[in-house]
């Protein structure tokens, strides 16, 4: 480590056995710093990412194509392999079938691959052999770089040619298995040479790499290098509980040993273990590459059903527990919601307290709908519970990019709630045609939107002061929150505990429901009404006296003149 000016600079000479290799003397690289604290620690990373390197050069693996060389190849070379297979592969497919009809094709002429199908590596090796040749690609052969780029052209044959793949008429060729590309070391080299980049969405420190490649290390060293859609939540809870019983800095010796030999240790001497937070950040960095490398479909089979494993287990325990929340009973359902006081004049009050109750959702996921998060014209009528933007035109669901502030709980929050009859007799759809007619993003325009997820906070109290003051419900531990407590009693011992997770948005712990069609019924709102909500027995409410008040609300008769009321006024000059 050297200064270069005001900044401290890398500098390491490459072994001279290896300078052919490699190609080049040295590594020579700023590490972006002044301060030599921050440089050592960015040191340290550069230290063992050349040595990798160093290692690789010397055990035959060192790769001196990059992956998006290769790749150009390898698509290069599917077009090529395509042209000569025009003519010749018709007939290798259905010239058993229709003989006659290849007859005055003849046979394969100048270019044409006479066996098109490809059955063994050693068939594809030799078509890829020929095309770099004629080429003139530089690539040693044998070499890593030469063993990545006959995978390569494998996917590609098989990407061009599904008919056939996987027959047993042809016994052609497959996609070359990736589980060594996938395991979890490939996938925290690609989480930190993403993550590290200055132009990251979320660029990491020196400091975070090195701390989350203790993580990965640990990982490994306890299950092995795991394929990443190997790893299950077992996995992720048996590496917390033993981080929970590793020593506090231990003697050097000591941090030598195997993970569970240290444990040993620790308690037989009374040592202290790792802090709370220390394990929280080391579980929330295994997280963070898996959540990293989810965006890839090279590493994950399928993005729609994957859930991280480590979701759950990453909190340090230091937060208080959330105040004991109880449940409307049905009595207290008919007092809260009786139409004789349950009249605000604000349509968020009027009509969030209503959605929560029947779709059991989250108060924010409420309060933050969109106008076009609500469908009405589907065979069942549904909310959008996403931090996405739904279009009326398309229906597309676009990413929040206009700065809208919609949130969810978690990737299983992602999800969509039935509208059950109740709630459409009640005058749900005119109100959401009149905030369509007048252009509204949002649903409810008069819930300060800028307060993020906060934003229910005043709506949440305005609703505890009706109940004590109005409804004549005087439990404290009753409040807005408590609707969707109501709503999860109500399908206790009437349904399905994992159709009603989710239908509520709570992780699935069953991995074999996560594995079927059940994942998929988070955004099938027919599907999700059928065997969820029918099956809840709701409050006998006054539907006629709610819809007479909901028509209020639109009429702008008694809402309007409450308003103009609670309005100062104007203090004269």
């Amino acid at each position: 480590m050297s200064r270069r000016g005001k900044s401290w600079q890398f500098v390491r000479r490459v072994p001279t056995e290896l300078v052919p290799i490699i190609g080049f003397e040295s590594w020579r690289s700023s590490l972006g710093t002044d301060s030599q604290s921050e440089a050592e620690r960015r040191l340290r990373v550069k230290l063992v990412e050349t040595d990798k390197i160093i290692e690789a050069a010397r055990n035959g693996t060192y790769q001196r194509i990059t992956d998006e060389d290769l790749e150009d190849h390898a698509v290069l070379w599917s077009l090529w392999y395509e042209e000569r297979v025009q003519f010749t592969m018709p007939e290798a497919v259905f010239g058993s079938r229709f003989p006659d009809a290849f007859q005055a094709m003849g046979k394969p002429i100048g270019d044409e691959i006479v066996e098109p199908i490809l059955r063994t590596k050693e068939q594809l090796a030799g078509l890829v052999r020929q095309f770099v040749e004629e080429r003139g690609i530089q690539i040693s052969i044998p070499s890593p770089d030469w063993d990545k780029l006959v995978s390569l052209c494998q996917d590609e044959y098989a990407e061009s040619n599904p008919e056939i793949i996987g027959s047993p008429l042809f016994k052609s060729l497959g996609r070359v298995p990736k589980t060594s590309e996938r395991r979890l070391s490939k996938a925290f080299e690609r989480f930190t040479s993403e993550r590290t980049r200055s132009d990251a969405d979320k660029p990491i420190t020196a400091g975070s790499v090195e701390e989350f490649q203790v993580a990965v290390d640990r990982f490994i060293e306890l299950f092995g290098d795991l394929d990443v859609n190997r790893i299950s939540r077992t996995h992720a809870k048996g590496f917390r509980d033993l981080l929970r019983q590793l020593p506090k800095r231990p003697p050097n010796e000591i941090r030598q040993l195997p993970l569970q030999d240290q444990v040993d240790w620790a308690r037989e001497n009374k040592h202290p273990v790792l802090a709370k937070d220390t394990v929280a950040k080391l579980v929330g960095g295994l997280k963070s590459v898996l959540d990293q490398v989810a965006k890839h479909d090279d590493f994950v089979d399928d993005l729609n059903s994957w859930t991280n494993p480590f979701i759950g287990f990453t909190g340090s325990g230091k937060r208080s527990h959330a105040p004991v929340r109880l449940p409307f009973s049905q009595d207290d359902l008919l007092k809260a919601f009786n139409p004789e006081t349950y009249n605000s004049y604000r349509p968020s009050e009027f009509w969030v307290p209503l959605l929560l109750y029947f779709t059991g959702a989250r108060r924010n996921e409420i309060a933050q709908l969109h106008v076009a998060d609500v469908v009405l014209n589907a065979p069942t009528p549904y909310l959008k519970l996403t931090t996405s933007i739904a279009t009326d035109e398309h229906d597309d669901w676009e990413e929040d990019v206009l700065g809208t502030g919609k949130r969810i709980k978690t990737w299983s929050s992602d999800r969509v709630a039935p509208l059950v009859s109740q709630i459409m007799d009640i005058g749900f759809p005119a109100f959401v045609e009149l905030a369509r007619d007048l252009g509204s993003v949002h649903l409810f325009k008069d819930i300060p939107h800028q307060n993020g997820e906060r934003r229910a906070d005043k709506l949440s109290q305005r609703f505890t002061e009706y109940l004590r003051d109005r409804a004549g419900v005087t439990n404290p531990l009753i409040v807005l929150h408590s609707l969707r407590h109501t709503f999860a009693m109500s399908c206790v011992t009437k349904v399905d505990s994992d159709h009603k997770k989710l239908s509520m948005g709570h992780y699935l712990e069953n991995e074999a429901a996560v594995e079927n069609y059940l994942i998929h019924m988070r955004h099938d709102p027919g599907l999700l009404k059928e065997m969820v909500h029918d099956k809840i027995s709701f409050a006998p409410l006054d539907i006629e006296g709610l819809a007479q008040r909901a028509a209020e609300i639109l009429e702008g008769g008694e809402w309007k003149a409450r308003a103009r009321r609670r309005k100062k006024p104007k203090l004269s000059k």
